[in-house]
């Protein structure tokens, strides 16, 4: 049987037209007779559906699964104390604030939102469009989400943890990657040209105060933590450096409020009295920056508030991870190389002289 042809509508499955497909059709029209060249509509389509999942509430964070009616620890896996929702996760917990501020994107007037990630999302989007917001930096941000989220899965999932500093420069230069690859900018190969340099780099201290960077490591798996410190004078010269384990360590944060402890019983102990403490811990500085701020293990804190008193001059700040590397590496060494034996020496170990002797060249420039 012979049927006469009838018009059909090309954009649907059935043939018949809907007012979706429509909309579709009319942006697909738009977008051919005016293409648009803000920065946001060349990011990799990839990237938006992450982003969009985000926005959706579709991560698999504790907060989400309990919404779908299957049991979750609220608490959040990476940091052991707050609920573990997308906003958390994605801006709040210590090592996303950390490379959002690495990144140099600026944070909203009073922080991100604790509740609505829209608002969160739109504040970076708005960023892309302020010229106050540095170029490769700007246009990196749907990268910077993404290792964030990687970077959280690997340290709950695998029990390994990233620098904040490689995963900026990961995200910064698979954008890099990308763009170059549409033809729309060239590379920028040098992370100093994204980071402000001083920045990233250790400073020494002015008189009379000797810096004393800490370092924490905590594997989840066995609960162990590995603690370090080492002190510099406003020469550069490495004075003493130290480190030790504790075992049965249940948080990430217990772990860093056990390496401050350690630091001040040692600084008090060797008879420092100017003392900056250096941590690469948000949390830790605001602990000690608000009275009202910690819940948790008042023990800890109330004894490391005991050993600060015994200063007469002390400071607690932050030191991104970049800038702290010499501490970090020797915690690391405790729960990676099992090197678990307290000890305190003079200078710095024979194996990190290699950097401390590039940051020393480096202030002295």
């Amino acid at each position: 049987m012979v049927r006469e042809d009838q018009f059909a509508w090309h954009y649907s499955t059935n043939g018949e037209y809907s007012t979706n497909t429509g909309y579709k059709l009319s942006d697909a029209l738009v977008e051919a007779i005016e293409p648009q060249h803000n920065i946001i509509n060349l990011v990799e389509q990839r990237q938006w559906k992450r982003i969009w999942r985000a926005s959706k509430g579709a991560l698999a964070v504790a907060d989400r699964v309990r919404s779908r009616g299957m049991y979750a620890n609220l608490l959040c896996q990476a940091c052991k104390m707050q609920p573990e929702k997308v906003c958390h996760v994605l801006f709040l917990y210590p090592m996303a604030a950390q490379a959002w501020e690495l990144a140099k994107l600026p944070t909203p007037r009073n922080g991100f939102s604790h509740s609505f990630i829209f608002l969160n999302l739109h504040h970076l989007l708005a960023c892309c469009d302020s010229n106050k917001t540095e170029f490769v930096m700007r246009r990196a941000f749907p990268w910077v989400l993404w290792h964030i989220w990687k970077a959280r899965n690997s340290f709950v999932f695998e029990k390994t943890r990233q620098s904040i500093d490689s995963l900026v420069e990961l995200a910064q230069d698979e954008a890099d990657e990308w763009f170059i690859a549409n033809g729309q900018v060239h590379k920028t190969n040098d992370l100093s040209q994204r980071i402000d340099p001083l920045y990233h780099k250790w400073r020494q201290p002015t008189l009379p105060f000797i810096k004393c960077n800490i370092g924490c490591s905590w594997a989840i798996a066995n609960k162990n933590s590995g603690v370090a410190w080492i002190a510099r004078d406003h020469w550069d010269n490495t004075v003493l450096h130290g480190r030790r384990s504790y075992s049965k360590v249940n948080s990430r944060l217990e772990a860093e409020l056990l390496s401050l402890l350690w630091a001040t019983e040692n600084m008090s102990s060797l008879r420092f009295s100017h003392v900056i403490f250096e941590v690469s811990s948000r949390m830790i500085v605001d602990i000690f920056g608000s009275a009202n701020f910690f819940r948790g293990d008042d023990t800890l804190v109330q004894n490391i508030q005991a050993n600060l008193q015994q200063f007469p001059a002390w400071r607690v700040m932050f030191s991104p991870e970049i800038c702290n590397t010499p501490a970090l590496r020797i915690a690391w060494s405790v729960t990676k190389d099992q090197h678990t034996h307290s000890s305190i020496a003079r200078g710095a170990p024979s194996w990190l002289r290699s950097v401390i002797l590039s940051e020393k060249t480096y202030n002295s420039e």
